[in-house]
């Protein structure tokens, strides 16, 4: 685990065993955007981001439309 966290890239990791309680165990210790359990592939409506020098920010999912979003409140007094 530490030589995985210790790099600068963080992009996509695998965990392989037979165990599944165990992997994701190991899953959330790693410091990677995505990881694949047993096999690796993305899902749109997931988010897909890199960690440390990994990606170009969030793609995918709704926190990736969150990017192309700037919020505005427009206030009005509508008076009887």
């Amino acid at each position: 685990m530490r030589i995985a966290n210790n790099t600068g890239f963080g992009l996509g990791g695998i965990v392989f065993s037979t165990d599944v309680d165990a992997a994701f165990e190991v899953a959330a210790r790693m410091d990677t955007g995505s990881i694949g359990l047993n096999f690796f592939a993305s899902n749109h409506a997931a988010p897909f981001a890199g960690r440390h020098d990994s990606g170009l920010g969030v793609e995918f999912g709704l926190e990736g439309l969150h990017v192309y979003l700037k919020p505005q409140s427009v206030h009005r007094r509508i008076r009887p």
